[in-house]
């Protein structure tokens, strides 16, 4: 789905409920997609984005999925050569024929081609890809989940399974995660096929085996939001995470202003840090190829001085 197609996507409540068609949808992903690939090509400048919409509903998730589109591809170095890398106590994830699998790598033994983890032991050659990872309070395993119709025709869907193993961890979306969540259980319908938001974005949850998505809760920030390192874009949902638009120092910030909401408090702090940190706005169709937004969402862009 190229940036500017006006290709109509759908969204579900479930795996066999009516899917609604709407060219919103279809334009939040590839906002998601081009501040993706705008953000490769100028990594010494920093964007924000302002969307407002008529109520909240998806539109973080849905720019996420786009990003998440724009990722590259991810081709992990072979499992025998990353093996040899590995130093006792750390961390991996790793691709089994069929599972995903978090443990403590503790040694390799050459003569018999076996791994060594915490609690386990694999042959080698029944590692489908290992990758060392940052270090997990718990042990995990789940099921290789399959790619859907917008994984499998996304620049990772070739190779899933490295994806899987080592995904993007650069997105945060921030919001009441009550809210979120909710967003993420939604499918994303194209050409007669669904998939679930959270197979594409991957959150982090309580025993997932593998994540790329951070969600951060609003509710509880104090004075100060703290992101987890290497975030590359932060989604901010609605009046809440918004107010936040001037601490987050990631390349990408979108905020996402809920008009259902009497509460103008947002658009006020998007169009102050606009007007005192703003630098340059940008042309929705000439810099990034988006087409014009459909009714009922309006949207600026920006970079902004460091």
């Amino acid at each position: 789905m190229p940036t500017g197609e006006r290709a109509t996507l759908s969204l579900a409540e479930d795996t066999f409920g009516p899917a609604v068609p709407a060219l919103w949808i279809s334009w939040l992903v590839a906002l998601g997609t081009t501040a993706a690939r705008w953000s490769q090509r100028h990594p010494e400048r920093r964007l924000v984005v302002a969307v407002s919409v008529p109520a909240r509903d998806f539109a973080a998730v849905l720019i996420g999925c786009g990003w998440m589109r724009g990722a590259p591809e991810n081709r992990l170095p072979e499992v025998r050569q990353t093996v040899a890398s590995l130093a006792r106590d750390t961390d991996v994830r790793m691709i089994t024929p069929d599972k995903i699998v978090t443990r403590t790598f503790l040694g390799f033994d050459a003569k018999l081609d076996r791994l060594m983890l915490k609690g386990t032991q694999w042959m080698l050659p029944w590692v489908q890809a290992i990758a060392p990872i940052e270090a997990v309070n718990e042990q995990c395993e789940q099921p290789i989940p399959k790619p859907g119709v917008f994984s499998r025709t996304s620049r990772f869907g070739a190779r899933w399974i490295d994806h899987l193993c080592r995904p993007p961890s650069d997105l945060a979306l921030v919001g009441t995660l009550a809210w979120l969540r909710a967003d993420l259980d939604a499918y994303i319908c194209w050409d007669g096929e669904r998939e679930q938001v959270s197979n594409i974005l991957l959150p982090e949850r309580p025993k997932a085996a593998t994540w790329s998505t951070r969600l951060v809760a609003t509710a509880r920030v104090g004075d100060e939001l703290q992101l987890p390192p290497g975030i590359r874009a932060a989604v901010l949902d609605g009046a809440a995470a918004t107010r936040w638009i001037g601490a987050i120092e990631a390349p990408v910030v979108v905020a996402v202003l809920d008009r259902s909401v009497i509460d103008e408090s947002a658009d006020e702090v998007a169009m102050e840090y606009r007007a005192n940190r703003g630098k340059k706005t940008l042309d929705l169709h000439r810099d990034f190829g988006l087409l014009s937004p459909p009714a009922g969402i309006e949207a600026l862009a920006f970079t902004v001085t460091p």
